[in-house]
């Protein structure tokens, strides 16, 4: 399907591999009208554009690019995800499977399991971070649990009271299907999903243990939902 010119061109050994490429394990999201396909490597989310007739003229695209030249490609939902009370449990005790970390800024606690369930959610789902960490979360979290790279929302005025971040994640998801993992997501949140009219998924973590296998299931179903559509 796709034949590299040089190494960088892609993303990571699923979407560098021939084998990979040529035989169709690359997602197609969509085509335009100059007749160009958008593919989506489902292990790290990078997005390419290509002939529909071969692999001569594969580009890689960013996100800005690839919604700007196929504006009604099928696009996953979106996974909204914290990062304290999700990823990182809040507390003094370490619950078991947490490990700890010392990175150049930061002292983090880290559950290997979680890499491994979130990875496997990455073909259903555009990951983004959505916490007052910002860009950190992936140079840190998203490093250590090998994750693909992700935006964050800009989190301009966080709201007093209520859920804090959903101003700006409303502004952020628009009419986009998304799943949103948080430890403080309160009725003015769901309240706001019900009524958007798209699947909307909210899980509220404990904010103690942190994100859980039967959540990650929850995860898993919504997207195979959406995805079915």
């Amino acid at each position: 399907m796709i034949r590299p010119q040089r190494s960088d061109e892609f993303g990571c050994d699923s979407c560098r591999d021939d084998q990979n490429r040529w035989y169709g394990h690359l997602d197609q999201l969509g085509s335009n009208e100059d007749g160009l396909i958008l593919l989506r490597c489902p292990r790290c989310s990078s997005l390419y554009e290509n002939t529909a007739g071969g692999w001569d003229a594969t580009r890689r695209l960013t996100k800005d690019e690839a919604h700007g030249r196929f504006p009604d490609a099928a696009w996953p939902p979106l996974l909204l995800l914290d990062v304290d009370g999700v990823l990182m449990p809040v507390g003094r005790s370490l619950p078991p499977g947490f490990v700890r970390h010392r990175t150049d800024e930061y002292d983090v606690v880290i559950a290997e399991s979680h890499g491994e369930w979130l990875r496997a959610l990455v073909p259903l789902f555009d990951l983004v971070w959505a916490t007052t960490w910002g860009t950190k979360a992936g140079e840190i979290f998203g490093r250590l649990l090998d994750l693909p790279e992700a935006e964050a929302v800009p989190l301009t005025a966080l709201a007093k009271s209520g859920t804090r971040e959903l101003p700006d994640v409303a502004r952020f998801v628009g009419d986009r299907p998304f799943a949103w993992v948080d430890d403080e997501l309160y009725e003015d949140a769901f309240e706001w999903a019900s009524a958007r009219g798209v699947p909307s998924l909210l899980v509220r973590t404990d904010a103690g243990v942190g994100l859980r296998e039967r959540e990650v299931d929850l995860l898993r179903v919504f997207g195979e939902q959406v995805a079915s559509r």
